[in-house]
């Protein structure tokens, strides 16, 4: 059982089932067989257990072991990895029941097809496999889309003929390959690039141009109502800098100019002051 669990990791456990239920030989994970009965005749069944997913068991009795089994139970992730083909859109496996087992996206267990003409068109195939049809398609209307659907039952024989499961798969018409469509993607996808290409234009200008230049607008509002200490550092070595640089040389003139007219006249001549005095004595008359 450990040598077949390492060459076939599409099971996530391997058994030994006694006829009365009881488990002998074990590998890998935890077996979840309901009872430890065997779930009809067929070689593969799906179990109705309450699980998540769906639990697809495989059954191969042991020859002169007293109705002994060997009992594998699939990953559902391998059921699902089958189906993950590019270009197929949405892909699912249903039971006769039309019911989800596996998919290539999302999905509950069992849940039932998300449209009553997917499900209409599953019956449909199922009724013709006894007349030796192939698989069917159909082109539908939804919504404001044309959805194109195909589905095709396991007819071919082998083990799994049993369970009468159906392959549908359903996409918009639009994905397909068509000239027209294709035209059609790349004149959007031009589109979109051209507004992302104006959108990032309009960024770059406006974090380089219009910004620095409300800033700068700004900046001369203040300078003429009468700030001169603020110093107008430009930022860029562009229009706008020498602009900022004009400003600040103007600044600094009329800085200097107030400075100019604030300063004391310069003084002319020197005052007159008090006489002399003279230390001669005078001469007596």
């Amino acid at each position: 059982l450990e040598r077949t669990m390492t060459e076939h990791p599409r099971y996530r456990s391997l058994y030994v089932l006694s006829a009365d239920g009881s488990v002998l030989a074990k590998a890998g994970d935890k077996p979840r067989h309901p009872g430890g009965k065997r779930a009809g005749t067929d070689p593969i069944a799906v179990l109705e257990a309450d699980s998540k997913e769906p639990q697809v068991t495989g059954y191969a009795e042991l020859p002169g072991r007293d109705g002994a089994l060997v009992v594998g139970e699939f990953h559902i992730g391998f059921l699902n990895s089958l189906l993950k083909r590019p270009g197929l859109g949405q892909i699912r496996i249903v039971d006769a029941e039309r019911r989800t087992v596996g998919s290539n996206t999302g999905y509950r267990a069992f849940q039932k097809l998300p449209s009553a003409r997917l499900d209409s068109l599953v019956e449909a195939t199922g009724q013709k496999v006894g007349l030796g049809t192939r698989p069917s398609g159909v082109l539908f209307r939804d919504g404001d889309g044309i959805q194109i659907a195909a589905a095709a039952p396991f007819a071919g024989g082998g083990a799994a003929k049993s369970l009468g499961w159906t392959v549908v798969s359903w996409q918009p018409a639009s994905a397909l390959a068509i000239p027209e469509y294709s035209a059609q993607n790349r004149t959007v996808l031009a589109g979109l690039l051209g507004v992302t290409a104006a959108a990032a234009c309009l960024g770059w200008l406006h974090i380089v141009v219009v910004r620095p230049l409300r800033e700068l607008a700004k900046q001369a509002e203040t300078l003429a109502d009468g700030d001169r200490r603020t110093v107008l550092y430009p930022r860029h070595h562009d229009e706008v800098g020498t602009i900022a640089r004009s400003l600040e040389l103007l600044r600094q003139q009329l800085q200097q100019q107030r400075r100019r007219e604030s300063a004391p006249p310069a003084l002319a001549g020197s005052a007159p002051g008090p006489p002399a005095r003279s230390h001669a004595r005078p001469v007596p008359s």
